[in-house]
């Protein structure tokens, strides 16, 4: 909620940050003339019904003497200033909704705007306009889109910004009912795909939505301003990346081939990683040093600095966004910080620390040192590592801590009467709770099925990484087993694939022979539940499914956590894993 008052000093604040030294506002509901024949038929309807109160007196004599009512009005008209005319036009015509908007941004931007008709505008304020956007001054140009002159506000704003230096000193906005404030942006993008100027789309909602709440109008002012920085950076930005990727590309295309050969094939063989990530690898190093290299040697440097300041400037002025754009802001975060299981999946990548599974309902993270994680060229970990550990994630809040609530209410029956001191005495136990809390949850910073969720470190589980290699076997991230290995597989993950079918026909042979011995026999084995299969399906409670053909288990991975919030939780973990224990204190 914002008030007349707040809305003129924030708009008197926008207008300094911008250095905007004119006001121009185009509506053809300012054109006191053109509003004649509105009048007359408002003035001859109160005449009919005998309201002589308070129409002006000439008016009134005329028509209790039933006289000629147009030539009385026209003869007043005439006589009276265009102050007293367009006093009688707002106290005698109904103001529609076009009315009143015309209204409102004359009243916030109190006196500092020159309104005026299209014909005023033509005949008198354009003139000045040249003559302050030629001299350098800032301009705001504010026009009426559905105007009764022969063209449209939009019409009037392209033609009064191909006057030289105009595009550079002019704010243009166009206020019109043709769009919903939520339409804004897109209605933006189509006057760029039509016009090479810059001109900003106001929703006249903005003005109507309520008359005592002028928030949503301030709020589309910022828009006309800040945009056009946003869009000047756009452009520079642009520029300075087209021409950096294809520098990064010639780069790429002049490498010799003996080169070529050493780093993309040579190095991935022996290492046993995939060419395409080797090929990424040298990507970014010859791009990143191409980006710099068009950040030191940019000419409009200077101007990118200028729009971020005044951006930030615009924004000190703090309004509720219209219309919200969080979800395409939290999608952005996402994708920084989380990669979706049908890419992960659909590259056929190998294990990662950071990876997401869903284990029947349930999902998991997968923490594991990455050295220890990576396949060899032989298909195999180093020292034939095959052990992991699954965090749960849930979205509970878990259960109150006691001592957190009896410590707080403690404090409130303190604060009213006791010393800071007093209530001191409580932090170290307050901070304990807090960091056993932080040590064993870690929140992650991306959601998943659009829930927030959390680790807990001290609920995990130990898995077995050949049965959880599978997922990197599948565009689908599931454990299927007993399929044949997709042709466009590395070879790395092929010969991987190779060695976990031979450790997975065991525990299936094993658990085979296991319904052919006697009751006696089968309760032995299962005494060594390990041999039965691996440990991991056991304690995540979860059934295998058989068919004819293959063999399906519950687990699919569904997405990868990316550093270095991976490589963070996995500091985390190893800091739970390896903390100190103390004996009790003396009591």
């Amino acid at each position: 909620m914002m008030d007349l008052e707040t809305a003129q000093e924030n708009l008197t604040h926008l207008l300094s940050a911008t250095h905007i030294d004119r006001i121009y506002y185009i509506d053809d509901k300012f054109g006191i003339e053109d509003r004649f024949p509105e009048l007359l038929i408002a003035i001859q309807e109160k005449v009919s019904a005998g309201d002589f109160e308070a129409l002006p007196e000439a008016i009134a004599d005329a028509g209790r003497a039933r006289v000629d009512i147009t030539s009385a009005v026209r003869e007043w008209w005439e006589k009276v200033s265009p102050e007293e005319q367009a006093e009688s036009i707002r106290i005698h015509t109904v103001i529609d909704e076009n009315t009143q908007s015309a209204n409102i941004v004359q009243k916030i931007f109190n006196g500092k705007c020159q309104c005026c008709s299209p014909e005023d505008w033509g005949q008198q304020y354009k003139k000045l306009y040249c003559q302050d956007v030629e001299s350098g001054k800032i301009v705001l140009l504010l026009f009426d889109k559905e105007l009764k002159a022969e063209r449209n506000g939009l019409q009037y704003a392209v033609d009064a910004l191909t006057i030289p230096n105009a595009k550079q000193c002019t704010y243009c906005g166009i206020i019109s009912q043709e769009f919903t404030t939520e339409d804004e942006f897109s209605q933006r993008n189509i006057y760029k795909t039509t016009q090479d100027c810059y001109i900003y789309p106001l929703s006249k909602h903005r003005l109507t939505s309520d008359e005592d709440d002028y928030e949503q109008f301030i709020d589309g002012v910022k828009n006309i301003l800040w945009v056009k920085h946003i869009e000047s950076l756009n452009k520079i930005t642009t520029d300075l990346l087209r021409n950096a990727f294809e520098s990064a590309l010639n780069q790429y295309n002049s490498i010799h081939p003996a080169t070529y050969k050493r780093i993309v094939i040579d190095s991935s063989q022996k290492e046993g990683c995939r060419e395409i990530d080797t090929i990424l690898r040298l990507i970014q190093i010859i791009l990143d040093k191409n980006v710099k290299d068009q950040i030191l040697n940019c000419p409009h440097l200077c101007s990118l600095n200028d729009d971020a300041e005044n951006i930030a400037a615009i924004n000190s002025i703090y309004t509720n966004q219209f219309p919200s754009i969080n979800e395409q802001l939290v999608q952005f975060r996402d994708d920084e910080s989380y990669i979706e299981g049908r890419i992960l999946n659909g590259v056929y990548t190998p294990l990662q620390n950071g990876d997401i599974f869903k284990v029947n309902s349930k999902f998991y993270i997968l923490l594991c040192q990455p050295c220890n994680l990576s396949i060899r060229s032989d298909g195999q970990r180093g020292n034939n590592y095959d052990t992991g550990f699954f965090i749960p994630l849930d979205i509970k809040t878990g259960p109150k801590n006691h001592v957190v609530a009896s410590i707080f209410e403690k404090i409130k029956e303190l604060v009213p009467d006791e010393t800071q001191a007093e209530i001191k005495a409580y932090e170290k136990d307050i901070q304990d709770v807090i960091n056993a809390e932080k040590l064993f949850n870690v929140k992650l910073p991306c959601l998943l099925d659009g829930q927030i969720y959390t680790a807990r470190l001290n609920k995990f589980v130990i898995v077995n990484l050949s049965l959880l290699d599978y997922t990197s076997f599948s565009k689908t991230g599931e454990i299927i087993c007993g399929v044949e290995c997709p042709p466009e597989l590395h070879k790395t993950l092929k010969l991987r694939k190779q060695k976990v079918d031979e450790v997975f026909n065991d525990w299936n042979n094993i658990q085979i022979k296991l319904d052919q011995l006697c009751d006696d026999c089968k309760q032995k084995l299962r005494n060594c539940r390990n041999l039965l299969g691996p440990n991991c399906i056991h304690s995540l409670k979860v059934k295998t499914n058989k068919t004819k053909n293959c063999i399906t288990i519950p687990i699919a991975r569904v997405g990868h956590l990316r550093d270095p919030y991976a490589n963070d939780m996995l500091i985390q973990f190893s800091h739970y894993l390896s903390r100190t224990g103390f004996p009790n204190s003396f009591i």
